[in-house]
């Protein structure tokens, strides 16, 4: 798995990936999928497994200018709308229902969900809303062959 760090060196200096959904999917994603190049590689890649194994504060390098991080996930197919971290510490639950994105000509050409992470206490039983919202990006079903590939922007938002 590559690292967040040797991703960033990568990247000029002054460089700020920026992109709209329609980018990361039509530019990013799509080409992930169907084994395309990408325009540039400021996405790591990371199994399921290890990505809701971890709070996204073990994910990401801390940077006080740096609030979006992105992750090609391999997908797991799980349902439901929330992602338990492996150390009980915290989940994942989604806000809404997938929304769909359009092309220009008005087609569904991919769907977008959004997360929020929570951690709880064991003790007290107390669930805190973070500063961490996730979107996740997928195609529509019938574009993927075996396991599924989603992109996910993570962001920090102020704390």
């Amino acid at each position: 798995m590559e690292t967040v760090g040797t991703i960033s060196s990568e990247i000029p200096m002054g460089y700020r990936f920026l992109p709209t959904d329609e980018e990361l999917v039509t530019y990013y994603l799509h080409n992930k999928v169907f084994l395309k190049p990408l325009p540039a590689v400021p996405i790591q890649e990371i199994d399921a497994r290890d990505f809701y194994s971890n709070p996204p504060d073990n994910l990401v390098i801390s940077s006080k200018r740096e609030r979006e991080y992105f992750f090609f996930i391999q997908d797991e197919n799980r349902g439901g709308n929330i992602r338990e971290i492996e150390d009980g510490r915290g989940f994942w639950k989604s806000s809404e229902d997938e929304i769909p994105i359009y092309d220009r000509d008005g087609n569904i050409f991919a769907f977008k969900i959004y997360w929020t992470y929570f951690t709880h206490s064991a003790k007290t039983k107390r669930v805190r809303k973070t500063y961490w919202r996730m979107q996740v990006y997928r195609l529509p079903v019938h574009c993927y062959k075996e396991q599924k590939l989603v992109l996910g922007r993570v962001k920090r938002n102020m704390d």
